[in-house]
């Protein structure tokens, strides 16, 4: 590799710079920035930055026919995550269809987290596990429909932790029944 003297060239509102330091990352190894300190820097431990004061667009997919399986926009990270991030504001992702899939293999994993709630919004809504599906909750869960179906190709149960002894008048019919029960067991042995 063929080592480069630092090099810096001032122009009319713009500065091009190679081999020049970059505050925590090294040295440089191709930037350009601008008075208003925009611009782009790529540094030689493979790092890039690249600063906009105001809005960012990027246009793509203008020549490509709907309905192509060329997408128009990839982001590959090989190694390493990705992180959106908007500390001051939303991430809106907004599309004719959006599918979030975890793909590796027996961890694939999706997971969507709120810190004060979490929506799904739908004239239909479908939930499908090929193993168990658990709904929890540390208070109430309320599940409501003009018509509810509970089915199960084995056995179902509801049960509820309030003590069947005082629950309803049912439930003290069913204990006086059992303690009937228990006296002619104990008077007939």
């Amino acid at each position: 590799m063929i080592e480069r003297e630092p090099h810096g060239k001032q122009n009319p509102g713009y500065r091009v710079e190679s081999g020049t330091d970059v505050p925590g990352q090294g040295e440089s190894d191709y930037s350009v920035t601008t008075d208003k300190g925009q611009g782009l820097i790529i540094c030689k431990n493979g790092n890039s930055f690249y600063t906009v004061n105001g809005s960012s667009l990027e246009l793509v997919g203008t020549n490509i026919d709907y309905g192509s399986d060329i997408p128009a926009k990839t982001i590959d990270a090989a190694f390493g995550d990705i992180h959106l991030k908007a500390s001051n504001g939303t991430i809106i992702l907004e599309a004719k269809n959006i599918r979030i899939i975890g793909v590796d293999g027996s961890e694939g994993e999706v997971t969507i987290q709120g810190s004060k709630i979490v929506k799904m919004s739908a004239p239909n809504v479908e939930m499908q596990s090929s193993g168990a599906a658990t709904i929890a909750a540390a208070q109430g869960v309320n599940i409501a429909g003009s018509y509810t179906d509970i089915h199960a190709s084995t056995q179902t149960t509801l049960s509820s932790g309030v003590d069947a002894d005082s629950s309803s008048i049912l439930g003290q019919i069913i204990a006086a029944i059992k303690k009937f029960k228990d006296f002619f067991k104990s008077i007939c042995n």
